[in-house]
């Protein structure tokens, strides 16, 4: 349904809430605030200062977000993957 309309401008806000609470409460935590920089270290990504992602986030759309859905989700079955490779790198990766 997200592919084809928008989430309310209602459902985008609390799911960026949810999203941005957690975050906010990673940062008390010194592992997981580790995990995080960690992470974004391994896969090549820049620091970003939280209240920048924060920012980031709640600059989203309703578009934005349709849009995003349309492209990984309109096509059934559908598979997504996340990650550093190309994909051509990703292709063996998945479809084995």
């Amino acid at each position: 349904r997200i592919a084809a309309e928008a989430p309310t401008p209602e459902e985008l806000k609390r799911s960026c809430e949810v999203i941005c609470g957690q975050l906010l409460l990673g940062v008390e935590s010194t592992s997981d605030r580790m995990v995080r920089l960690g992470r974004r270290e391994t896969m090549g990504l820049p620091q970003v200062e939280v209240s920048e992602l924060i920012e980031r986030y709640r600059g989203v759309s309703p578009e934005d977000v349709r849009a995003v859905a349309e492209r990984y989700f309109k096509v059934h079955p559908t598979a997504s993957l996340v990650s550093p490779f190309s994909e051509e790198e990703a292709r063996p990766l998945v479809l084995g």
